[in-house]
């Protein structure tokens, strides 16, 4: 009789599993259709965004204090340069052709604060984590940046947004957003930690440069 009722539970006991994993397999599907055109509309994101990097000399309370001092002048210098820059293009454009006048914001801010360093503003190409910030996360990958190193460039680092200008004077988070597609803006300020830890790891995969990870 035990016997009987064993047997006769095992193909039930079999379908029980095979509906388990077929549902199973039918969420994972999902799952990676999802985060693969979530990770589309991040490498769209990359595509358009110029960063913004500093380096400060050292992690010396001194070195630390001048790194912000010359955010502060290169953001404001960056709010005037690209007043009226509609694409990445344009923006990084309007770099190159005045990296003298960012360059001069950077040393002149040095040089009044009695640093003894030289700050060196160029334009590169980097890999950047995922950040987080109040309105906004920038998902992980290579960006094209705006970097200022200050002495040898060994304190912990900084960064932030200069195109679309989130992180510029007197902008609102509403202004630099509106420059990215409505399916962009809906990453940017999403809170889908899984899926932006999802693009990281595979990015980190493929990086091709190195990490730069500080604050």
């Amino acid at each position: 009789m035990k016997l009987g009722t064993f047997r006769w539970n095992r193909p039930l006991g079999r379908i029980g599993r095979f509906e388990i994993a077929l549902g199973l397999g039918l969420v994972l599907a999902a799952v990676i259709t999802s985060t693969a055109s979530f990770s589309d509309v991040c490498g769209q994101i990359r595509d358009t965004t110029l960063r913004l990097h500093i380096r400060a000399a050292s992690d010396s309370a001194a070195d630390q204090a001048d790194k912000l001092a010359v955010r502060d002048a290169v953001v404001e210098a960056a709010a005037e340069l690209f007043e009226g820059a509609d694409s990445l293009y344009t923006a990084e454009q309007m770099a190159k052709a005045d990296l003298g006048t960012l360059q001069q914001a950077a040393q002149d801010t040095l040089d009044q604060r009695g640093s003894p360093y030289t700050a060196k503003v160029y334009l590169t190409r980097m890999y950047f984590a995922t950040t987080h910030y109040d309105n906004f996360t920038m998902p992980a990958g290579q960006y094209d940046a705006l970097r200022v190193d200050i002495g040898p460039a060994e304190g912990k680092n900084w960064w932030c947004v200069l195109f679309p200008p989130l992180c510029l004077p007197a902008a609102e988070p509403d202004e630099g957003t509106a420059l990215y597609t409505e399916s962009q803006q809906t990453v940017l300020q999403s809170g889908y930690e899984i899926k932006f830890a999802v693009v990281e790891f595979f990015q980190r995969l493929t990086r091709e440069l190195p990490v730069y990870d500080g604050c």
